[in-house]
């Protein structure tokens, strides 16, 4: 016998999947841990046909929840067919389905004895090991449950299994919380090595794990390494490095350095967030001397672990000085974003610029570099695009990112397009979405520019009745939504002015017209109509209508909603207004 598990366990019934999940972290969503252990295809081809009436007729009651009729089933199918190949599948679910009806001891029991009968059946025990841990956790005796784990985790078949990978991601958590990050770590490692194909989803959580442990945790360049060379890059697929093998390593080093630096939960206090900067800023001195990313975050890693302003700007200035090239123009902007904190360093790389010889894909990285943290460089930088080499798509595109921090540069692009029409629509769309009388004040007359226009009237009346209803202009909001044409979503925001203006029963028969004419809005309007007659202070009715919508609406969503809500109320269910 491989072995034989001694179990004491308690009497607790705590909820399954809090219980476990508590303990790994999260490591799988709760209706992914639901995942069964299936009959193993080879064994499903030794079958006759009796046997694989019998086991169907088990998984059907298993699969419905009818968990002590599925109990009996496997257990009969394993007396009739004692020599079936599939008996230990039987015991298994026999087991689970006694663990879902929450009579975990005995299926302990079951479980243990699988193990006893059938250790070598790895597709079986192996799962029937893991469920064992898992009974334990829900009754409370979480040492015993890890126990149990690192037991499988350590079996040199059984931690093959892809049920194994939870196992082993468990006792890394719990490892992880009492400190022993050496060991937690070569556990999540072990889960992304073994399990990369069998079990993505949990050797992706496990590489996650290791690059933390090593980058943030307990910062380690070197164990870091080795991960990355024992798992051939933390990609979907070893070897998927996406460049040299090496520039690979130092790009993960970045991104996950950009990643943990800013991770208040793991660098939970200044001194741990001082030691980590410190830490990667050396590691990454010397290193890739080319990379002007990697060299300006190394510098950005030093300021924060020194302070030292005046010696990070003399490593970037050295950065810039050693690998500038003539007319390099996308670097000078890139070393201006760096220093757009210090106006006198964003002026001197300024002025290194000679902007005849730019093109705008750099000028357009200048402006938007500059157009917030100051502003008057970045208007003075739009007007060093060269218009006329632009076409409307670009120039809509720049007046488009433009009117939130410029509007007036943005609304100067829009009228540099060639095409009128598409220019006036694209302003009346920004300034329709801020609201207001300012927006009125532009994008009115807009409006009724681009109404004339039949490639836009339609948006185009939508757009005005919501700027009018923006300065509570209703009864103008009504009539432009109603030239709208787009029932029954015009129709609703009718209904709405006529409630913003007091007209309850306006709005009401607004709402009924929807409720008789548009199949699929019915109850959607009726749950409407009991909106508008609660806003109003009209309670009875507001009931009355609510108990229509379950009437009437019963197998909809918002028949629900009545229902809840009525409860809510106080108010006993019945019929209602038009009920049927």
């Amino acid at each position: 016998m491989r072995r034989s598990v001694n179990i004491a366990y308690g009497l607790s019934r705590r909820l399954s999947l809090v219980a476990l999940l508590a303990v790994l972290f999260a490591c799988k969503a709760g209706a992914e841990w639901e995942r069964e252990i299936n009959l193993a295809d080879a064994d499903g081809k030794l079958l006759d046909a009796f046997e694989i009436r019998r086991l169907n007729e088990a998984d059907k009651s298993f699969k419905e929840g009818r968990y002590r009729e599925a109990a009996a089933q496997y257990e009969a199918f394993s007396k009739e067919f004692s020599r079936s190949v599939a008996v230990p599948y039987a015991i298994l679910r026999k087991g689970r389905s006694m663990q879902y009806d929450l009579k975990r001891g005995e299926a302990i029991k079951i479980y243990n004895d699988l193990m006893d009968y059938f250790p070598d059946r790895v597709a079986y025990a192996a799962p029937a090991l893991f469920y064992i841990g898992e009974c334990q956790m829900d009754n409370g005796n979480r040492e015993v449950a890890l126990k149990t784990w690192k037991e499988l985790a350590d079996d040199k078949d059984y931690r093959k299994h892809w049920i194994a990978a939870y196992a082993l991601n468990s006792l890394a958590g719990r490892l992880l919380e009492q400190g022993e990050v050496g060991d937690a770590a070569k556990y999540y490692l072990q889960t992304a090595v073994d399990f990369r194909d069998s079990n993505w989803d949990a050797a992706w959580r496990a590489m996650w794990e290791v690059r933390r442990i090593h980058v943030a945790v307990r910062p380690n360049v070197k164990a870091l390494r080795e991960a990355c060379t024992a798992l051939k890059g933390f990609e979907r697929r070893p070897g998927e490095f996406r460049g040299a093998e090496e520039d690979y390593f130092w790009r993960v080093v970045s991104e996950q350095v950009e990643r943990y630096g800013q991770d208040n939960r793991t660098l939970d206090t200044e001194a741990k967030r001082r030691d980590f900067c410190g830490y990667w800023a050396g590691v990454m001195e010397g290193t890739q001397p080319t990379n002007d990313d990697f060299q300006i975050q190394a510098a950005g890693l030093r300021l924060a672990y020194n302070g030292k302003k005046e010696a990070w700007v003399k490593r970037l200035d050295e950065q810039f000085a050693a690998y500038q090239k003539p007319s390099d123009w996308d670097r000078i902007v890139k070393w201006i974003g760096v220093y757009v904190g210090d106006k006198k360093k964003v002026e001197e790389y300024y002025s290194k610029l000679i902007f005849p010889k730019m093109q705008n894909g750099a000028i357009k990285d200048l402006l938007f570099t500059l157009i917030y943290p100051l502003p008057a460089m970045g208007k003075s930088s739009y007007f060093k695009l060269h218009f006329d080499t632009m076409d409307d798509q670009e120039k809509c595109g720049v007046g488009i990112r433009l009117f939130e921090p410029a509007q007036e540069l943005a609304v100067d692009m829009l009228h540099r397009m060639k095409d009128v029409d598409r220019a006036r629509m694209e302003e009346l769309r920004l300034w329709a979405k801020g609201g207001g009388k300012k927006a009125a004040e532009f994008g009115l007359p807009l409006a009724d520019y681009c109404v004339l226009v039949p490639a836009y009237a339609k948006e185009a009346y939508w757009l005005k009745a919501g700027l009018l209803r923006g300065i509570g202009k209703y009864r103008e909001a009504i009539e432009a939504y109603m030239m709208n044409d787009d029932p029954p979503r015009n129709f609703y925001a009718i209904a709405d002015c006529y409630v913003a203006l007091g007209q309850i029963e306006a709005a009401v028969t607004q709402l009924r017209e929807i409720e008789k004419f548009f199949k699929d809005e019915k109850s959607r309007a009726s749950l409407k109509i009991a909106d508008v007659y609660e806003g109003a202070g009209k309670r009875d009715l507001c009931v009355a209508e609510l108990r229509g919508v379950l009437q009437k609406y019963r197998k909809s969503g918002e028949s629900s909603t009545a229902h809840q809500r009525l409860q809510a109320m106080g108010i006993a269910i019945g019929g209602g207004t038009d009920a049927e």
